[in-house]
């Protein structure tokens, strides 16, 4: 069983979502807390909790709620990167559905090349215990085009389907772990050398 924190002040919200976690969902909702690491996701709603000098402290993923007229605003004064987000106001399926979607993505793990691929870790390590630290940015990236390996994967594809990314993105995860681990073909894109 997963379980979610949430930092979320407002009360009506925080109880529908924890109500939804608890007893619909197979997953158990706790509040955050500063002390507290142990949880698979952190669930923030920026509209509700004060962030100045919040960082998070685990590497869980964080799936922020935010309202929709100013959401990427929010996002980009935070000091802490996010894995996604949700615009308010939301139904409660497609919150559930992203927290799904982020757990199975978080437990990936998978051999590329002479590397080992974990996810929830945001690292890969090869044979000789040599590890590879990436961003939670790139644990996506590698995990659409693991999604999507038995082809390449063009830019504006990899752009439009995983928020917050550039084209810059792209090659520093290539310089990290090596052009012949991750091919790339002019015009079609990426693909991961499995």
């Amino acid at each position: 069983m997963s379980t979610i924190a949430l930092y979320i002040n407002d009360t009506i919200l925080h109880r529908l979502i924890a109500e939804q976690l608890n007893y619909i969902a197979d997953y158990k909702a706790q509040d955050y807390a500063e002390n507290t690491q142990d949880y698979d996701l952190l669930i923030i709603d920026l509209d509700s909790v004060e962030l100045n000098n919040f960082i998070p402290n685990a590497a869980a993923p964080i799936l922020a709620l935010a309202n929709a007229a100013d959401i990427q605003s929010q996002i980009a004064k935070l000091d802490f990167e996010i894995n996604d987000y949700l615009s308010k106001p939301f139904r409660l399926t497609h919150l559930l559905k992203r927290i799904s979607e982020r757990l199975s993505k978080n437990q990936l793990c998978f051999s590329c090349a002479n590397y080992k691929f974990y996810a929830s870790k945001n690292l890969f390590i090869n044979d000789k215990e040599h590890m590879i630290k990436i961003t939670p940015k790139e644990v996506e990236i590698i995990s659409y085009l693991y999604q999507e390996k038995a082809r390449f994967v063009g830019t504006k594809e990899l752009l439009s389907n995983i928020k917050g990314i550039q084209e810059i993105s792209l090659y520093r995860l290539r310089q990290k772990f090596g052009n012949s681990n991750i091919l790339c073909k002019n015009k079609a894109g990426y693909r991961l050398n499995l």
